[in-house]
């Protein structure tokens, strides 16, 4: 892995360089702004490359573009490109790693070379300290040491900070099992988190979305056909079905069919069926929900990885 160091400043140009021509419908290329900002090509490389290799923009066939998810909250105002820029750098598994280790006190240089080996990153443990120190200074991130715990949660807000600190209490639950968890199920438990206070029907949806995504992609794959299944319920007979009930426990997959008819009280599938009524979903509720989704997962994990049951 190889970690840049852009100038924000000049990362935040292009982005918003890149979100207007996108707007515009102006396909933009790596020439295109090298040739715009009329720098180096090794200057604005470096940026360019950053925002490429961890997902802030795509290149598709030579195209540089935001994701539509993101093109479409720049374009209703919904946040601003630095927001954008603070929430993926906060999802940068490396940077989560460091932030973590800085909270526990423990010595910069030795974290630094940790963090290099586990990742297997080109640059210096002196390079790397300098990078993850300005993120940790441009994302304004409090390195003070917490405690994690269920009352943490309670305390989260819809923040670029707390997005951070939620993502280090999904590594801290998970521990080892966190690298074997695709980023994009981390993202819908981070939404979900973070959305306990304000929009607990949509919490239960990203949460239900999260544990859905794990089932298909991160724990069956293609051990299991699922194509045929519609949603969380019918992917837990799957997995009870004749053939696969000795694959995952019983048990288990049970909890994941009650999780599945939680999840249709969010907004997955609107108003009651039967009743006509829409559900009104408590904080509380809420929460115990989201960390049994999140217990779930790691039970799974385990199983699969080191025939352990827990729950």
């Amino acid at each position: 892995m190889k970690i840049y160091n852009p100038p924000i400043s000049q990362t935040i140009e292009i982005l918003d360089f890149i979100f207007i021509c996108q707007k515009k419908k102006k396909d933009i290329t790596v020439e295109n702004i090298i040739s715009f900002f009329r720098k180096t090509r090794s200057y604005m490389l470096r940026t360019i490359n950053f925002l490429i290799d961890f997902n802030i923009i795509s290149n598709d066939l030579g195209i540089l573009k935001l994701n539509d998810n993101d093109y479409s909250l720049l374009e209703n105002n919904e946040l601003t490109i630095e927001i954008l820029l603070k929430k993926k750098i906060v999802t940068i598994q490396p940077f989560i790693e460091y932030v973590s280790l800085l909270k526990e006190k423990q010595n910069k240089t030795k974290i630094s070379e940790l963090v290099k080996f586990l990742y297997n990153i080109e640059e210096s443990a002196s390079v790397i300290i300098k990078t993850f120190d300005s993120w940790i200074k441009f994302c304004e991130i409090d390195l003070e040491p917490f405690v994690y715990k269920i009352k943490f949660i309670e305390k989260l807000q819809e923040s670029l900070t707390n997005r951070l600190l939620a993502n280090l209490f999904l590594k801290e639950f998970f521990d080892e099992n966190y690298r074997l968890i695709s980023q994009q199920v981390i993202e819908d438990l981070l939404d979900a988190i973070l959305l306990i206070k304000h929009r607990t029907l949509d919490a239960l949806t990203d949460a239900g979305r999260a544990l859905e995504d794990f089932l298909r992609i991160d724990l069956v794959g293609t051990s299991i056909d699922l194509s045929s299944c519609s949603g969380i319920g019918q992917i837990s007979q799957r997995m009870n079905g004749r053939g696969f009930e000795t694959i995952y426990p019983k048990k288990l997959n049970n909890i994941v069919s009650a999780l599945g008819n939680i999840r249709s009280m969010g907004d997955a599938h609107g108003t009651d069926m039967n009743i006509g009524l829409r559900w009104s979903v408590s904080e509380e509720y809420t929460m115990n929900y989201i960390l049994s989704v999140i217990s779930v997962i790691n039970s799974y994990i385990t199983y699969r990885e080191k025939r352990l049951l827990i729950i």
